[in-house]
């Protein structure tokens, strides 16, 4: 280490090659404690399963040349399309074909990536003058944070650990290495996730606080992060999405409210207090480097309050971890552990069982799907009902086009969709019902139409025409107008439904009447007076064909008690022929 005075200042210098010769032994052994400790606390990673992003990116992936990815990488703007980021992207790309759709290597990777991350922390702050003692508690703080810990559980995340990894070696090798390298680095992290932008501010920090003053070392980054941003904020004019940047006190507000909590895992004035703790500290030009570093990285989030996450948090804590690295009084470093660790560990414990609920629900969904696949190649539309809170439409998608060979991929369409009926009528459909009461899976491959229907959640939708809502465990709303298909038994002589007429209805219309209809020709009515579950039975003609088309009509509708313009019939249970 050679300290050289500069004014006021003293600068530390720290040679690379130096930086583990005195104590390498213990270093290595404080490096094998932390990576075993990690891999203890979050191995319930591996219990976890694809997040709907990942099934997004893995579809997207499986069909992606790699050539497209080299092409994105050198474009100097943000691509407009799905893989606008090239670099995480690319682990989609090779984790499809090596790993497939097998979960346990992609969090592998994704927490190795993390271990490689902390090392590089602990070079950083090295790197910028800081003492053994305080690089490994940087290094420490940074492994194990839980308002993050989605980075490493979720490879979803995998954007944001990427270009954490690559801000940490544009840092280093600014500090240490070429600039055209440390460019590249930047380069690369911009091409993993926008927030890096600013980045360049943090070596404009590292220049005025240690006294360099290299201010064309410093233009390169400063000319690619104003293209960037200029074009980011073109490209931002009149578009309205959770992607859009927000200008506005009360988005910042909004933004700072959600993150200033996860700092320190309590209320957001404790985090803001926190924050301003460390201010105290600023005369440090390791604290300084730190904070401008994480305000850098920060800078895109608070104008983003349609997209937060607490693993968003992950590349700015690189400056928290270097404004941690200053402390080098082991004393106030074992306080600061010793209160730290539990409290870490208690909310990892408490989101952690949120996060393996969500992904077993995201399992059951899965895998019963990935079994019929298996055995029925020939499977390809999907009408899907319901599914997962944390599988979103663009999962289901993402999923089963996973499932598929490329160049055969699947029609999917909700079941409340326009083209849900179209899709029920192909030969080859498949209803895929989910049942969130129970957590189950129910897939219905598309057979013959049955003589009796039960309006649950395993009702076969393709004989189901129009003015059915959504389902329920034992019964279904229909519109004033609803229609569906039977199967005629030759035997047949009755029909029979069994309706349940709510005190909803009731109390809001007083002389509703239902109309039955077989192939257009009312066949009886029931007035619809008195709340209650009623089973009616109606003579059916000899001579009707097979199969029946049956129409409900419900009036005078019951109007939506929210004030949309949606009407509603009464809840069916069940219909269909007796003999």
């Amino acid at each position: 280490m050679k300290k050289t005075p500069a004014g006021n200042a003293t600068i530390v210098e720290v040679r690379s090659d130096r930086f583990f010769s005195s104590t390498p032994a213990r270093l290595l052994v404080f490096a094998l404690c932390l990576t075993a400790l990690f891999l203890i606390a979050n191995r319930g990673a591996y219990r976890g399963f694809f997040a709907e992003d990942d099934l997004d990116n893995i579809a997207n992936a499986r069909g992606a040349e790699l050539s497209y990815y080299a092409q994105t990488l050198v474009k100097p703007v943000i691509a407009r399309d799905s893989i606008f980021r090239p670099v995480p992207a690319l682990y989609y790309w090779v984790m499809a074909r090596a790993a497939d759709l097998r979960f346990t290597p992609y969090v592998s990777v994704i927490q190795a990536i993390h271990l490689a991350n902390v090392l590089l922390m602990f070079l950083v702050a090295r790197a910028l003058g800081a003492a053994r003692i305080g690089a490994s508690a940087a290094a420490a703080f940074f492994a194990f944070h839980a308002a993050v810990f989605t980075v490493f559980w979720r490879p979803m995340y995998v954007f944001d650990l990427i270009c954490a990894t690559f801000c940490l070696l544009t840092l280093l090798s600014y500090i240490r290495g070429p600039l055209l390298l440390s460019i590249v680095f930047f380069w690369l992290a911009l091409k993993s996730k926008e927030l890096a932008v600013f980045l360049p501010v943090a070596l404009v920090a590292f220049e005025w606080s240690f006294e360099k003053r290299r201010w064309l070392r410093v233009a390169p980054f400063l000319g690619i992060s104003a293209l960037f941003g200029i074009w980011a904020l073109i490209y931002n004019v009149g578009r309205d999405s959770p992607y859009s940047l927000r200008f506005t006190p009360a988005a910042v507000w909004t933004c700072v409210e959600y993150y200033a909590p996860k700092l320190v895992l309590a209320s957001t004035w404790t985090g803001l207090a926190a924050l301003a703790a460390i201010f105290l500290f600023a005369k440090n030009r390791l604290v300084r480097v730190g904070l401008v570093t994480f305000f850098s990285l920060m800078l895109v989030l608070l104008v983003l309050p349609g997209r937060v996450a607490g693993a968003y948090l992950y590349a700015p804590f690189i400056g928290l971890g270097i404004a941690i690295s200053a402390v080098a009084r082991p004393l106030w470093l074992a306080v600061f552990f010793a209160l730290w660790i539990p409290w870490n560990y208690r909310q990892l414990r408490i989101d952690r069982k949120i996060e393996l609920s969500a992904a077993d629900e995201r399992r059951a969904w899965f895998t019963p799907v990935a079994a019929f696949m298996k055995q029925n190649p020939e499977a390809d539309t999907f009408v899907y009902q319901d599914r997962p809170e944390t599988l979103a439409d663009f999962g289901v998608t993402g999923a089963l086009k996973s499932l598929r060979p490329v160049e055969r991929p699947p029609v999917v369409v909700a079941a409340d969709s326009p083209d849900a009926n179209a899709a029920l009528a192909k030969p080859h459909s498949v209803v895929l019902a989910w049942n969130p009461d129970l957590h189950v899976l129910h897939v219905l491959p598309r057979e013959p139409d049955r003589p009796y229907l039960r309006l649950d959640r395993t009702t076969p939708l393709w004989q189901l025409g129009e003015g059915w809502m959504e389902a329920n465990a034992a019964f279904r709303w229909m519109s004033p107008h609803a229609v569906a298909r039977l199967s005629r038994p030759v035997d047949a002589r009755v029909l029979e439904i069994s309706i349940y007429v709510p005190e909803l209805y009731t109390n809001a219309v007083h002389d509703g009447r239902l109309v039955v209809s077989l192939n257009r020709a009312p066949i009886g009515s029931v007035a619809l007076d008195k709340a209650d579950t009623i089973t009616l039975r109606f003579a059916t003609p000899r001579t009707l064909p097979d199969p029946v088309q049956v129409e409900l009509d419900v009036a005078p509708p019951l109007k939506d008690p929210g004030g949309s313009p949606k009407l509603y019939g009464i809840p069916i249970v069940a219909f269909g022929f007796k003999p």
